[in-house]
């Protein structure tokens, strides 16, 4: 994650901004004041826990640790999206990026980027393979990701390079127990 100035440096070693809290490019929670910021006696803010155990996880998909998911399609594609977690600590999805069809994406690779109004969120491909299809609903309305983040809120689909790397994402349940803080 990084924010639209691209600070990266300075949000892998941790900051706030617009309330979300950023550690090692990750938002691990969400600060209990509006801000993040210390208070008028100077104390460091407060952070609520952010446990992925209290948002909608689809037992019928596969998860990556950078919150994307992978849905299975009837013709053996992958479609891709972000978790309703993501979604969540994101704030207000007001722009997406994708990678172009028929470009050759790798796992764990930079596909794109989301934009909210608290900051700029690199997109990491789950899986390899060859992207297919782009939502461009969700492109010209990205609000379609915090609504329907599961369904009309999907971004790429892709024919996957290896399918067996589905399996070696989280499962539901093994998603679901990644407590952030």
């Amino acid at each position: 994650m990084k924010d639209e100035l691209g600070r990266r440096d300075f949000l892998m070693a941790g900051a706030v901004f617009g309330g979300v809290v950023v550690v090692g490019g990750t938002a691990i929670g969400v600060a209990a004041n509006n801000a993040g910021e210390s208070d008028s006696t100077g104390a460091l803010p407060q952070f609520k826990s952010a446990a992925v155990s209290t948002y909608q996880v689809p037992g019928d998909l596969r998860y990556s640790t950078e919150h994307e998911w992978v849905r299975v399609l009837a013709s053996g594609n992958f479609q891709i999206g972000i978790t309703d977690f993501a979604q969540s600590m994101l704030g207000d999805i007001v722009y997406v990026s994708l990678p172009a069809i028929g470009a050759n994406i790798s796992a764990g690779s930079s596909i794109g980027e989301i934009e909210s109004v608290k900051t700029v969120s690199e997109l990491y491909a789950p899986v390899s393979g060859l992207v297919v299809a782009s939502n461009s609903t969700a492109i010209a309305s990205p609000e379609l990701l915090n609504s329907d983040p599961y369904g009309n809120g999907w971004l790429i689909e892709i024919s996957p390079s290896d399918p067996a790397q589905f399996d070696r994402l989280l499962d539901s349940s093994s998603y679901r127990s990644m407590d952030i803080i």
